[in-house]
């Protein structure tokens, strides 16, 4: 090939190291995102700790458990506006379709220094997640947590209250993988 511009041949050397340039970036970018996933995924496999007593099943396997952990202490239900105690919840409790509750788990942090928590309490029914709480907050030594779920059942079926809670320093080991509680509950006409 003949080039009469003189000025051609270096537009287009410098064109062919910008887009070698781009996907360097891309390749490079990829590598570090799989890197990242990596240390990840072995971070979490190497930082099993326990809270909770394994089971007598030596199979069994348990991970993202937490030694500081939040104690359940009860849960209720209360109604809806007015917040007043309907009563405790049990398993297997049915609640009316369509007609809204707060659902409400009480906590104590049995360590005697304060810790930052996070705590997820969702209601999820077979098709999906019907009501979702996250709430972040500070537990002082020896004190308690109140969170409320507001829940307006849509239809009729079984439905688990799970309630996880985990303390925020250990969020880099990923989602505790044991719920604190599951309770059972039934939605009628």
């Amino acid at each position: 090939m003949l080039f009469t511009d003189p000025f051609l041949l270096p537009k287009l050397q410098i064109e062919h190291v910008r887009k070698n340039m781009k996907r360097n970036v891309i390749i490079i970018g990829a590598v570090a995102v799989v890197a990242i996933v990596a240390i990840v995924v072995i971070s979490m496999t190497n930082n099993e700790i326990r809270s909770t007593p394994p089971s007598n099943n030596s199979n069994a396997t348990q991970s993202n458990t937490f030694t500081f952990e939040l104690k359940l202490l009860n849960m209720s239900v209360l109604d809806f506006p007015h917040h007043e105690l309907i009563g405790r919840l049990s398993a297997n409790q049915s609640f009316r379709n369509h007609q809204p509750v707060f659902l409400q788990a009480n906590f104590l942090n049995p360590n005697t220094n304060s810790h930052d928590y996070i705590v997820t309490s969702e209601i999820r029914g077979s098709a999906d997640t019907s009501a979702l709480s996250i709430v972040q907050g500070t537990v002082g030594g020896s004190g308690e947590l109140s969170i409320d779920v507001y829940w307006k059942p849509e239809q009729m079926g079984d439905y688990d209250l799970i309630l996880f809670a985990m303390p925020v320093e250990k969020l880099s080991m990923g989602p505790p993988m044991n719920p604190i509680a599951k309770v059972p509950l039934k939605v009628i006409e």
